[in-house]
């Protein structure tokens, strides 16, 4: 047999000593486990040897108490459960010899599952970030809804995210529509079915609350993060002010979303139809006067459900950082405006004009406040639209104003020791032939007194006049000057 020489071959000369051969090779540690689990290559002393040659010795086992346990094969692998998604979207398995990159773009319907995945957690997302500019506790209004306001909320607010997602979807309307009690189907809406129930929820003219909703800058994912139910619940979180609660005449009562930050209103048919006819004109006002403190009309919804129902969606003006102490509705008649004794014993009174000048309070406007304000009220007198009023909600503030507010469509004034939340409320009324007749009994023929009913011009006049005395003139002055003008009204009417 022949033998084999494992004497190492003599080193060339050199300058440096050679470099030392490895024992061992090394695994880098960024190889995964499927790496190792791979048969490695067979290297020259696992090599069989060759017929003539002498037969190499196995190395010697590193001694060890116990002999080291087997690397894991596939079928010892523990199953990896695949990971949890809150969605609960399940997504087409890729073809044979395709990868599932390529399979999910090519496949439309995976793209389109996709993209609705991707939507529901930027508005997650867009909620959360919301939810950081919370509404102080004492400024929250409404209570849980209860009977027939809980039906009537849980029908709305499951109808808003479709009816949100299938307007904006339908074509632009043309021409002029019927009113809305006889068209229960148009062009430009969009119905949302909730249940077995037929309740249904309607979007109307969507076009134009969107142009709205852009010249406000509300921004479209979380508007319909905080008014939209969360996927999921199967109960309403939204709360609710009563008809015998709120502080108007109407009757009408008010949903408030989750965050405080927009109001439901029910509406009369009346006021729909009135809202719907001026709405083209009140787009172009918004868009062209930037800094309007008209109400923030965002949408129209017409619920048919349990009661068939529609509700105007606006923005809630009590909705900032600052706890509001004070609440004043404030119109610039002086006849029988003052907050009655049923109306001071609620839990967020609304005061009046003659409450205002008692107080002997200052309205901090500058100029180009008044000048929007003069700009919105002209507006107002020329759809001829009366009764409307400016509500200011004051909030006592005591060294630094701190941050600015960033509740969507906030209006806010700032004094030396105050901040005041304003916008003008209830627009919808229409001075016509009634209101007319109203004004010549009530003003005219029973000692001319300065009632609130009154012609659109004057009423826009005595309006714009009453915040200038308020905000310009000394607090002992304002009762005085506001008599005055009344009785000179009442010698020219004379």
């Amino acid at each position: 047999m022949a033998t084999l020489n494992l004497e190492p071959p003599a080193a060339a000369p050199s300058s440096s000593s050679p470099e030392p051969r490895p024992t061992a090779e090394v695994i880098p540690a960024s190889s995964t486990a499927a790496e190792a689990c791979e048969e490695p290559p067979q290297t020259a002393a696992e090599t069989p040897p060759a017929e003539g040659d002498a037969e190499v010795p196995p190395p010697a086992a590193a001694t060890s108490s116990s002999s080291p346990e087997p690397l894991p094969t596939a079928e010892h692998l523990p199953a990896c459960s695949p990971p949890s998604d809150d969605v609960h979207e399940e997504l087409p398995q890729p073809a044979d010899g395709a990868s599932p990159d390529s399979q999910a773009v090519a496949t439309p319907a995976a793209a389109g599952r996709m993209k609705h995945i991707m939507r529901k957690w930027i508005k997650e997302v867009a909620l959360e970030l919301t939810g950081t500019f919370k509404v102080p506790l004492s400024n929250k209004a409404g209570e849980e809804p209860k009977g027939l306001y809980a039906v009537l909320a849980l029908e709305l607010h499951a109808g808003l995210q479709p009816a949100l997602e299938a307007a904006a979807a339908s074509p632009a309307s043309v021409g002029r529509r019927q009113a809305w009690w006889k068209s229960p189907r148009r062009a430009g809406s969009s119905v949302s079915r909730l249940d077995a129930k037929a309740a249904e929820v309607e979007a109307l003219e969507p076009q134009l609350f969107r142009r709205i909703r852009a010249a406000f800058n509300v921004d479209e994912v979380q508007f319909q993060a905080s008014i939209c139910l969360q996927c999921g619940r199967a109960k309403s979180n939204m709360t609710v002010i009563g008809g015998s609660e709120a502080a108007g005449k109407s009757g009408a009562f008010f949903f408030l979303s989750p965050d405080q930050f927009y109001l439901f209103k029910s509406a009369k048919p009346k006021e729909v139809a009135l809202l719907r006819r001026i709405l083209p004109d009140y787009a172009a006002h918004m868009e062209s006067c930037h800094g309007s403190i008209l109400p923030r009309y965002l949408a129209l919804f017409h619920l048919r459900g349990t009661k068939d129902l529609v509700f105007l969606c606006m923005t809630n003006a009590f909705a900032g950082t600052r706890t509001v102490d004070r609440r004043f509705d404030l119109k610039g008649s002086m006849h029988n405006r003052k907050a009655s004794a049923r109306e001071r014993n609620k839990a967020a009174p609304v005061y009046k004009d003659l409450d205002w000048l008692a107080e002997g309070r200052v309205f901090p406007c500058s100029k180009a406040f008044l000048s929007r304000l003069e700009e919105d009220v002209a507006f107002l007198a020329q759809v001829k639209l009366i009764d409307y009023s400016l509500l200011v909600g004051v909030a006592k503030v005591e060294g630094d104003l701190g941050p600015a507010e960033r509740t969507p469509g906030l209006v806010c004034l700032h004094s030396n020791d105050a901040c005041l939340y304003i916008a003008l409320v209830d627009i919808l009324t229409r001075y016509n032939w009634k209101k007319a007749v109203e004004h010549h009994f009530t003003g005219t023929l029973f000692c001319c007194r300065d009632v609130s009913c009154q012609p659109p011009r004057w009423y826009a006049h005595r309006f714009i006049n009453f915040i200038n005395k308020i905000s310009l003139e000394s607090p002992s002055s304002k009762v005085q000057s506001a008599k005055t003008d009344t009785q000179r009204y009442e010698q020219a009417a004379v």
